[in-house]
């Protein structure tokens, strides 16, 4: 039996995003991101602006918008370019691990050893 070495590989040369939390802002990034809303059908929606969002993330959470027959990738046009919800949940994770991280903990830490000198007086 022939082994095919052609399969698409899904992750190629992965990189541990989570370890550089602090130097990277993802927590500040969504803290400067817009949210607008607007009425369509007598209801309001919320939504992001991917001008935005291509900025804020360099461009790495935008899809380009195109038609169902266009298959190719095309460089991202900032203007034309469209939100990519499955990236934008993963720099969300890093925005809450950054939180917890590099705000949180130490929070909590500092809440701590003010309780403690608290209980001493």
């Amino acid at each position: 039996m022939e082994r095919n070495t052609h399969q698409p590989i899904s992750f190629v040369s992965p990189r541990n995003k989570s370890k550089k939390l602090k130097e990277k802002k993802y927590l500040d990034r969504f803290n400067r991101l817009n949210v607008y809303s607007h009425i369509k059908d007598n209801k309001v929606h919320l939504g992001i602006k991917p001008e935005d969002v291509y900025e804020l993330f360099n461009g790495n959470a935008c899809g380009e918008k195109k038609g169902k027959d266009d298959k190719e990738n095309k460089p991202i046009d900032k203007g034309k370019c469209s939100v990519d919800q499955s990236t934008l949940q993963c720099y969300m994770i890093l925005g809450l691990q950054d939180f917890y991280q590099n705000h949180f903990l130490r929070l909590r830490d500092e809440n701590i050893t003010l309780k403690e000198e608290l209980d001493k007086t």
